[in-house]
């Protein structure tokens, strides 16, 4: 499951993510958002990973509030993304 905020979307919030195995991966468990337009901020809240294994995996939690798939975007801006209330348990 994959879902990047982006600017203008609505909050994500209400996920949650249990029993599942990552095995020679290069990230496990990952939260990542767009830089957000400073008019708009986005937010992701109430997310929770459960009874999570992970076998070789380079980054287990890796959490990205600058992700950028392209090379249009100003590494200077700050995100306005807030995440919260994020919970791991028995990982």
């Amino acid at each position: 499951m994959e879902s990047a905020l982006r600017a203008y979307q609505d909050p994500i919030t209400g996920i949650h993510i249990k029993n599942c195995t990552f095995t020679n991966s290069v990230n496990g468990l990952q939260i990542k958002s767009w830089v957000n337009n400073p008019n708009y901020p986005a937010l992701a809240a109430d997310i929770s990973f459960q009874d999570v294994v992970m076998h070789n995996t380079s980054n287990p939690i890796f959490l990205n509030q600058h992700y950028c798939p392209s090379q249009g975007c100003d590494p200077k801006v700050v995100s306005r993304v807030q995440i919260r209330d994020v919970k791991f348990i028995n990982i």
